[in-house]
């Protein structure tokens, strides 16, 4: 229930306040933080937008003098721009990174994803009074990681609101109201459609909340869950499908054989990078099955290479990588064959395959450092070019806001273990909590690469969600009775 003594404007301040603490980093620097490819989406999403004015026809009403505001090509047959078509992790968060910077300059691009961050904390920490919980949730951000994440040009921070919405939706006892229930399944639906390893991520957060509500036999409810995930993959689908109807400016003719066989096809993640490719061959089993096969296997690896590389490093962003090396088509193929490779490979090896994955899984779980990131100078050179110079943090920075956030940690699975022990209520969202970060990590630990930023921008969900459940016992600081019992805690 409503804080009789606060009114709305009391909570409008709390989230407020708390997006300017998340964007510490960014007020410090004067600008958001990078990750060394972070301007690939500004790129991507201005080649993103100049085919949307070309097919649209919105390019030729645009030119001025002859020239089109879309760029080249425009006003004749349009065609998938490179970052569209392969290679590109979300075309939706490239447009809006774009078009964000391009309206409001970098910090655009990071303030409403702070805000919506803030928003859905806010309401994680219900039934604290305002000032209280905006205590609580200050210390949450001072002591993670999660302004860094919040502060930057990277679909990161939106990974950790598909484990908030639905913690949100069990604290509430599965009755947020409807307003509520809207709001958190368009920010979840946002989510998946950032960046595509949160379509698996959203699959285990939502299934986990799906199951809770089938136990109390809440069937309509278990259904509804998977609305915004299923949303999102249909703008997905949409994308694929206009994409496809484009093609590839190499993609065989209609009068050749192969054209049938080789053409486009809908995906659920359109133009995404080969990273479980990438993965398996770091990791070796598929290394040693494509170099013995190659190329009576007929897969579209093995028209790019002789050699394969051996890192996953290599293969996405070196100078020989496979998006550097292969034609648009292949790119195409590369992609689409994936899976089946993965399937062919596990066969072949599996105690090697799944010992790897495993030992992935584990790095990743355990690695949540700030050793990706850096702060920038940003110039916008056009509407599909930005420079960004990277620059190093201040010697002992990041070293220290990791220590900090490693107590947090410490002191947060103290309490989890606690309120497992002897608060039966709890377990339910302590189980939502752990299978989202055990799933953030094998999707981006065994089928990517472990790196500090994909665990470090969930990690930080601990502390929340301890404080979270610490507010819902009886106290000065909560509003109303019945902390987990009946879960009918609002904003």
């Amino acid at each position: 229930m409503r804080d009789p003594q606060h009114g709305l404007g009391a909570h409008l301040v709390g989230i407020a306040a708390l997006t300017l603490l998340l964007l510490w980093p960014a007020l410090w620097w004067g600008g958001p933080t990078i990750y060394f490819d972070s301007g690939s989406y500004y790129e991507a999403g201005g080649e993103a937008m100049n085919f949307i004015l070309d097919r649209s026809g919105l390019a030729e009403l645009l030119a001025s003098g002859g020239a089109s505001a879309a760029g080249p090509g425009s006003g004749g047959v349009a065609e998938a721009p490179a970052g569209v078509g392969s290679g590109v992790r979300s075309v939706p968060y490239s447009v809006y990174v774009n078009l964000s910077i391009r309206l409001f300059g970098p910090a655009g691009a990071v303030v409403p994803m702070a805000l919506i961050t803030a928003w859905l904390l806010w309401i994680l920490l219900a039934p604290i009074r305002p000032v209280p919980r905006f205590g609580a949730g200050s210390l949450v951000v001072m002591a993670s990681t999660a302004p860094f994440y919040a502060a930057q040009i990277m679909p990161d921070i939106q990974a950790s609101w598909l484990i908030a919405a639905p913690l949100v939706v069990m604290l509430r006892g599965g009755a947020p109201g409807r307003a509520l229930a809207w709001a958190l399944g368009i920010a979840a639906m946002a989510a998946v459609l950032v960046h595509y390893s949160h379509i698996p991520l959203a699959m285990a957060t939502g299934g986990t909340l799906s199951l809770w509500f089938a136990m109390r036999r809440r069937w309509r409810a278990a259904l509804l869950v998977h609305a915004p995930l299923a949303a999102a993959l249909a703008i997905n689908v949409a994308i694929s499908v206009v994409i496809a109807g484009v093609g590839s400016t190499d993609a065989p003719p209609a009068s050749r054989p192969e054209a049938q066989e080789d053409a486009p096809t809908i995906s659920l993640a359109p133009g995404r990078l080969p990273v479980l490719l990438a993965r398996l061959l770091e990791d070796g089993p598929a290394l040693r099955f494509l170099s013995e096969t190659c190329p009576e296997n007929g897969f579209a690896i093995c028209e790019v290479y002789d050699r394969f590389p051996e890192s996953s490093t290599a293969a996405l962003w070196g100078p020989d990588s496979i998006r550097n090396r292969a034609t648009p088509d292949q790119m195409r193929r590369i992609s689409e064959q994936e899976m089946a490779l993965a399937l062919k490979v596990l066969a072949r090896d599996p105690l090697g395959q799944f010992g790897a994955s495993a030992a992935n899984t584990a790095e990743q779980l355990l690695r949540f450092g700030l050793e990706d990131l850096r702060f920038a100078h940003f110039r916008q050179i056009g509407p599909d070019e930005i420079e960004i110079e990277p620059v190093q943090a201040p010697p002992g920075m990041f070293e220290t806001v990791e220590r900090v956030q490693i107590g947090a940690l410490s002191l947060a699975a103290l309490g989890l273990v606690f309120f497992v022990l002897y608060v039966p209520g709890a377990r339910g969202p302590i189980t939502l909590l752990v299978i989202g970060l055990l799933a953030n990590a094998f999707v981006c630990g065994a089928l990517s690469a472990p790196a500090g930023r994909y665990q470090g921008r969930v990690i930080w969900m601990a502390v929340a969600t301890a404080l979270a459940l610490t507010g819902r016992f009886p106290g000065w600081w909560r509003v109303g009775n019945g902390p987990l019992r009946s879960g009918a805690a609002r904003l």
